[in-house]
């Protein structure tokens, strides 16, 4: 491997940094929560997982997409070089500050932490502004929303804003979830239209087009409901409305069709743990406000944060890095069966760690410890499968 074809695309470093910290943080809060691991920490080892796997993990993913699909969607040439190494840097120096956060000035962490978004950010927006693509402005927009949860967690930790940290991770949380509903609605039904036509097949799913942004608003307002902790009724009826946009979507895309292609399946099922999400997050509110059909279901609403976050999260990401990284190197969009399995492995891990807390309660870190370790043993697969691919020069002898 050159050193220089590391940067020489925004994928290729940080859908590897992406695996990495997919795995990491899952085994080191393993061993932290059930073997008494003393990590290194502040201010405690459960908000450190749990902001790593979103600043961390998913926003590695999100960026690699982003600096990839962007280029491709303004027609300007990709960041590459300096400009991305020192991206990563800053992302590799957040990651390093958080580890050793207990030992560390909080303003420290903070600054370090804080790099990696607006980096991304300056490399993303001068593009999308000067294409005049009007339905890209949104995401640096949702960066700077990005940057400003984050600031909130590090605000809490300081002492500033006390309380900030819940609102702050799960108004983060909904950002991305939300950039899974704009980049989802265009990129699952269009690949499955693709993927059906060069088949020969006659149906086509149905375009995002028909519900015209309503998917985006909808969400929005559920997720941001749920964030601001309104009155479970508010909470119930948006969440429910979301579900049903979005498995009104879904049913219309085909997905059944999907089911001998993991690259396109995987999409579907990512897109699935959306709509399941909103569906514990309705029932979970209804039960808080004694709702005699969500009763029985003794939904808390950590089984929605964790169906979308191990869940929509995991599994969307996991599958568009595979398939990106095959795309933007020039190789064949077919899936190994070793992906095939880390697919499977992603959803096995986000059902188990939601399932068995849920159904046999007593049993709670067993889910925690198999959700875990099936989870990050997909994205071990992973890593183990693309190494070859993000390291090496594209398949075609095309730059990039």
């Amino acid at each position: 491997m050159r050193p220089a074809i590391l940067l020489a695309a925004g994928f290729r470093p940080l859908f590897l940094l992406a695996a990495l910290w997919a795995i990491a943080p899952t085994l080191l809060w393993l061993g932290a929560y059930a073997g008494g691991l003393d990590l290194p920490v502040a201010p405690d080892a459960l908000r450190w997982h749990a902001h790593e796997m979103l600043y961390g993990f998913a926003l590695a993913g999100v960026g690699g997409f982003l600096l990839t699909a962007v280029p491709n969607w303004t027609k300007t040439p990709p960041p590459r070089g300096a400009a991305l190494g020192a991206l990563c840097a800053a992302w590799i120096l957040g990651r390093g500050a958080m580890l050793a956060s207990a030992a560390l000035p909080a303003a420290l962490v903070a600054g370090l932490d804080l790099l990696f978004i607006p980096g991304l950010a300056m490399l993303l927006s001068p593009p999308i502004m000067r294409s005049r693509n009007r339905r890209n402005y949104i995401f640096p927009v949702l960066l700077g929303v990005l940057f400003a949860t984050n600031s909130l967690g590090h605000l809490d930790t300081m002492g500033i804003v006390q309380g900030a940290h819940r609102l702050g991770l799960h108004l983060g949380i909904g950002v991305v979830l939300l950039m899974i509903v704009i980049v989802g609605g265009r990129i699952v039904p269009a690949f499955t239209r693709n993927a059906l036509r060069k088949a020969g097949a006659s149906a086509e799913p149905r375009s995002r087009k028909s519900t015209g942004k309503l998917d985006v608003i909808v969400c929005g307002a559920a997720l941001l409901a749920e964030a601001l902790s309104l009155d479970p009724w508010i909470v119930t009826i948006s969440a429910a409305s979301a579900m049903a946009i979005l498995g009104w979507q879904l049913l219309g895309w085909q997905s059944r069709r999907t089911l001998h292609d993991p690259l396109l399946w995987s999409l579907h099922a990512g897109y699935l743990a959306l709509v399941l999400g909103f569906a514990a997050q309705s029932v979970a509110a209804a039960q808080a406000i004694g709702a005699p059909l969500a009763a029985s279901a003794i939904l808390l609403p950590s089984t929605a944060l964790h169906v979308f976050t191990s869940g929509a999260i995991g599994i969307m990401l996991l599958s568009v890095m595979s398939r990106a990284a095959l795309g933007h190197t020039g190789r064949p969009l077919r899936a190994s069966r070793s992906m095939a399995l880390a697919y499977l492995l992603v959803i096995a891990g986000a059902s188990l760690r939601v399932l068995i807390p849920w159904l046999a309660p007593a049993q709670g870190l067993l889910g925690v410890i198999a959700g875990g370790a099936f989870w990050s043993l997909g994205f071990a697969i992973y890593l183990w499968a693309y190494l070859p691919i993000l390291l090496t020069p594209r398949a075609d002898g095309r730059p990039g």
